[in-house]
């Protein structure tokens, strides 16, 4: 009850104080964009400047000592400080406009931070980021430029791989793939309830998913629909098969797995007039001609659109991503599609047990790859890393040992693979999901 209480409190003090960007219409911060400069004072005296003048990948953790998840975090957040000092920077900002100094003062006595502690004393700063639950955290390229955000509590596990990639390729990859990946889902469009409280609202599904793990008893609501979305409780067993028809790909489409896993979930849904030709000539494209220059590929990007041809296989292509999927589903079934990329797999599956079948993104060996199945491209958009070896097909049920599903390119209906080996894939494949509510 003090959670909430507290989380509410510092929402009331936001909204009392008028944020000038809603005016002006400036967004918020965004994955694949320039992280909000500012300067705060430390809690040790000094005054410390963002971006940084050191040339290295930065954290940046909003946090507040009342704050129950911020406890679980920080003995996480010490850890990782210990492994990577020297290779990275921590600033633990304190929303001091809702907590007491004296209070993070303790707090940080109590848990050994060794990295700066940062006091937004008038929130200017967590107004700058967006701040609402937390504690939230973002990753900063050595660039200045945002390559990811967690709401919630991080894990070490979880801190340790977003850092690794930060340090390996700058996270220039993830910020190509999530400029689409992070487009809002809809204002407030998942509601977090613990014990039939409210305790935040998100505009994606992975954010709520994330931060409602931090509590007991939380439940997930998706707009108006009064079937919670995910619940914080063990995963059923098994979920009984849905009866989704089966739709081959071949011949007519040489790549369109993607629109004829969709046309399943479409017809699943109730819709019967979008077929995987239809959706095949309405999926948005991205027009980019294919080029190869002293060995480097310059294409499309698959978050942006399909890319190439999707009609035969003369000409070169590749696919589409979950932006421009979920985009063409919505206007079948507007107000009704939940993107639930960025989720853990047993998150996902929630959704066969409300009779909702999952589009995903996987490869064709619905494992792991190697490495040397991907290659990089330069796309208008950035960077991406792509292998041709991608597929999309849909999850249609599950039990203790596989994953069931419809693949476009198979004739067998529920085809089941053990779930150890398609979370492979699935995690690979950036975890790019999408089903929909039943109105």
């Amino acid at each position: 009850m003090i959670v909430v209480y507290q989380l509410r409190s510092f929402e009331e003090s936001k909204q009392s104080n008028s944020d000038p960007r809603a005016a002006t219409g400036e967004e918020l911060p965004k994955i694949g964009y320039s992280a909000p400069k500012f300067s705060l004072p430390g809690l040790d005296g000094d005054t410390y400047i963002m971006p940084n003048a050191n040339g290295r990948p930065v954290l940046l953790n909003f946090w507040a000592s009342w704050c129950e998840p911020c406890k679980q975090e920080a003995p996480e957040l010490v850890k990782l400080y210990e492994t990577y000092k020297g290779k990275m920077d921590i600033y633990a900002i304190n929303v001091t406009a809702s907590d007491t100094v004296e209070g993070a003062r303790a707090f940080v006595q109590e848990y050994g931070f060794e990295f700066p502690v940062l006091m937004d004393k008038t929130a200017e700063v967590a107004k700058k980021y967006g701040i609402r639950p937390i504690p939230t955290t973002f990753f900063v390229n050595s660039e200045g430029v945002i390559v990811d955000k967690v709401i919630g509590p991080l894990n070490l596990k979880s801190m340790e791989s977003k850092f690794t990639d930060l340090l390996k390729n700058g996270g220039s990859q993830q910020a190509a793939a999530m400029k689409v990946d992070q487009a809002p889902e809809g204002a407030d469009a998942f509601t977090v309830y613990q014990n039939g409280r409210y305790i935040s609202d998100f505009n994606r599904f992975n954010a709520a998913v994330r931060y409602a793990k931090g509590f007991t008893d939380t439940t997930i609501y998706f707009q108006q629909y009064d079937t919670p979305v995910w619940e914080n409780t063990a995963l059923p067993a098994q979920a009984g098969l849905i009866d989704a028809p089966l739709i081959a790909q071949m011949p007519e489409l040489a790549r369109g797995c993607e629109v004829t896993s969709l046309a399943m979930l479409l017809r699943v849904a109730g819709v019967d007039g979008a077929d995987k030709m239809k959706l095949a000539e309405e999926i948005k494209k991205d027009p980019t001609p294919y080029r190869k220059k002293n060995g480097v590929v310059y294409y499309g990007n698959p978050y942006d659109g399909f890319i190439g041809d999707i009609y035969t296989i003369d000409k070169p292509g590749y696919g589409v991503y979950h932006g421009p999927v979920k985009e063409l589903a919505e206007s079948y079934l507007p107000g009704q599609i939940i993107d639930m990329t960025g989720s853990e797999l047993q998150d996902i599956l929630y959704s066969l047990n409300r009779g909702a079948p999952v589009w995903i993104i996987t490869n064709t060996w619905f494992s792991r790859v190697p490495d040397s199945q991907f290659q990089t491209w330069e796309t208008p958009s950035g960077q991406v890393k792509i292998t041709y070896r991608e597929h999309s097909v849909l999850i249609t049920g599950y039990d203790e040992k596989y994953i069931y599903f419809n693949d476009p390119l198979a004739n067998v209906k529920n085809r089941k693979i053990l779930i150890d080996s398609f979370k492979q894939a699935y995690d690979q494949m950036g975890k790019q999901a999408i089903t929909y509510m039943k109105a």
